[in-house]
């Protein structure tokens, strides 16, 4: 018997494809970029690094990636752009949507 090829299973760049939340952590920019953390003009390199972030984790069918929010009140947010989407706060088991990019890495939908 033959096996049959679909392209179903196939995962093509620039894509959405549904993934959950598998954990979100709360860390700093330091912890997780080092010495590559981004800073704006008004802020200090300690400062910067000390910002506090959500590290999210999450996986698809075939996928997985990571997206890094900043944790912050601001309206223009990518925590508020999320809360937006989804409707939800942050949390494991939550349904979310990752694109996939021409290298096959998942990006976070906002």
């Amino acid at each position: 018997m033959q096996e049959t090829f679909s392209l179903e299973s196939v995962k093509l760049p620039g894509k959405t494809y549904p993934a959950q939340i598998v954990s979100v952590t709360l860390k700093t920019a330091g912890e997780i970029f080092g010495d590559k953390t981004k800073r704006n003009e008004r802020q200090s390199e300690a400062d910067a690094k000390a910002r506090p972030v959500y590290e999210i984790k999450f996986a698809g069918q075939g996928f997985a990636g990571n997206a890094v929010l900043s944790k912050s009140d601001s309206a223009k947010s990518n925590i508020a752009k999320y809360v937006m989407r989804y409707g939800t706060v942050l949390g494991p088991g939550v349904t979310v949507m990752a694109r996939l990019d021409s290298e096959g890495r998942a990006e976070l939908e906002l």
